[in-house]
């Protein structure tokens, strides 16, 4: 991993079959960092070695994988709240296994982060779908903690309160948090206030 200055503009971009073109093509963006966007229907069996050589060979570092997941839709609101992360029953358990493959490969790139958007998490702490993907959170946090890995939940679906409230009902030291203002505004939780 290569030096970056601190709060270094990166960029995020996606995975493709072809790791060298694709970190070049980020690179001609003018940056030198950035996350790493996994499609669900990406194979990753025997990528890691390719994908390690060629941040390798063009100096470029990754901090997080990002996890996408096959089904997902951000098509609207409504479709967001049926489609994406793991709210949704029917993919829970495949996109838990998916995670859990993302995080394996990015230990063997050499990536110390792995992130997602968990879903619009009900709010009540009861709730048995509140319940059911705390835990599941918690055992990708202990799965990534093996890795020496940090899980990052992205912002937006919920208010800025219920996010924090999560967050430490998760109670994962390795936790963290993937800020995007803009998907606050689009969902329209909270409008982030200046420092």
């Amino acid at each position: 991993m290569q030096n970056l200055n601190k709060l270094e503009v990166g960029a995020m971009f996606w995975a493709t079959a072809d790791p060298l073109a694709t970190i070049r093509e980020t690179k001609s963006l003018g940056v030198r960092c950035g996350q790493l966007g996994v499609p669900g229907d990406l194979p990753l069996t025997g990528t890691a070695a390719a994908w390690k050589a060629a941040l390798k060979a063009e100096d470029f570092t990754v901090i997080t994988a990002f996890c996408a997941y096959t089904g997902e839709s951000y098509a609207d609101i409504p479709t967001v709240e049926k489609t994406v992360g793991f709210i949704p029953l029917a993919t829970r358990d495949e996109r838990e296994k998916r995670t859990i493959e993302v995080s394996d490969f990015a230990a063997a790139v050499g990536i110390r982060g792995i992130g997602c958007h968990v879903g619009f998490v009900p709010e009540d702490p009861s709730h048995p779908e509140y319940i059911a993907v705390r835990d599941l959170v918690r055992r990708i946090c202990d799965h990534a903690a093996s890795h020496g890995q940090t899980f990052a939940l992205e912002t937006g679906q919920e208010p800025a309160e219920a996010l924090l409230k999560f967050f430490k009902d998760v109670d994962r030291g390795n936790l963290g948090i993937n800020f995007d203002p803009a998907n606050m505004i689009l969902y329209g939780p909270a409008i982030p206030s200046r420092p």
